[in-house]
């Protein structure tokens, strides 16, 4: 039996015995690098705003909605709770609390 555990990037091989399960092997999972992830995202037009760094995140979201009209705009404010996924039709705009951008709005 193969039990995967992909947040802590490990599987583990386990063999039954008559006593109970027995632990005998564990490996690491590939996982793509975000260069490769990236590369996954070519054709989906521009994938970075450094520009828009210091402006409303509103406005922000505009501007790569209008430059990029294939991704999904999503204005996240500092410190929420978000998924590590990384999708090629997102992009996400992190705002202060004061709703200008701090980081640079990008693919993932």
């Amino acid at each position: 039996m193969i039990i995967s555990c992909p947040k802590f990037n490990v599987s583990a091989i386990y063999k039954f015995h008559p006593s109970g399960f027995a632990f005998t092997r564990r490996r690491k999972l590939k996982t793509k690098s975000l260069s490769e992830k990236m590369t996954d995202c070519s054709g989906m037009g521009k994938s970075s705003w450094p520009e828009l760094v210091g402006i409303n995140g509103q406005v922000a979201a505009h501007v790569i909605a209008k430059e990029n009209p294939k991704v999904s705009v999503q204005i996240v404010k500092d410190g929420m709770v978000v998924t590590m996924d990384f999708r090629c039709d997102r992009v996400r705009v992190w705002v202060d609390k004061y709703h200008i951008v701090k980081i640079t709005p990008k693919i993932g």
